[in-house]
């Protein structure tokens, strides 16, 4: 098995989609991951269902999408049986990895959001599938979406403040996804607008 065959990389982060399991079904949400190497991923998980279904279950798949929308209604909790294949796979998923957790070391780190607890999860990469050749190619709207994901799960830390200057920014970054995006950008901003009215 070779990392090339699926056009990923030893030692570089990516932003994908980890699908845990529970008693409720599949749990779907956007993380950043690194690919140490062939045989190993490294996630750093704060408190949540992601962290405490891959503690209860052990393993958990790994799914990269070019897809924007589905990134969006992943975080809001808005993916339906109908956007998944069988075992859990998602239908606009390009390459999925199964891994087994190895090893968990829970840390206390600060930031500019205070204190929080971290989980750094090493797990064992069991399993590298490709669901279609599409080749990964670089669309600067889904960078732009994927970006404003990773500051609004973040939303509950934030300050009155810190809100009011993302609000901002999704208006300001907006305006490049609308002109230069597709359907699919619109329908992410969408809803990722009327998500923000319960903060806003």
């Amino acid at each position: 098995m070779v990392l090339d065959d699926f056009f990923l990389e030893e030692n570089v982060s990516y932003e994908v989609l980890i699908t845990t399991c529970s008693g409720s079904g599949p749990n779907t949400k956007p993380f950043g991951i690194r690919i140490r190497n062939v045989d190993e991923v490294i996630l750093k998980l704060y408190n949540n269902n992601t962290l405490k279904n891959i503690t209860s279950s052990d393993e958990f798949l790994i799914q990269f999408t070019q897809d924007p929308l589905v990134y969006t209604k992943a975080l809001f909790d808005k993916l339906t049986g109908e956007d998944y294949l069988p075992d859990n796979i998602l239908r606009t998923a390009t390459t999925t990895i199964k891994a087994q957790k190895q090893d968990m070391n829970p840390t206390t780190i600060k930031n500019q959001y205070g204190q929080s607890q971290l989980t750094i999860i090493k797990a064992k990469i069991t399993r590298i599938q490709q669901h279609n050749t599409q080749i990964p190619v670089i669309s600067r709207s889904t960078n732009k979406i994927i970006e404003l994901l990773v500051k609004i799960s973040r939303i509950n830390m934030m300050t009155k403040e810190e809100t009011e200057q993302l609000k901002k920014e999704i208006k300001k970054e907006s305006k490049f996804i609308i002109k230069e995006g597709n359907q699919k950008h619109i329908d992410s901003l969408t809803l990722i607008n009327s998500q923000m009215k319960k903060y806003l």
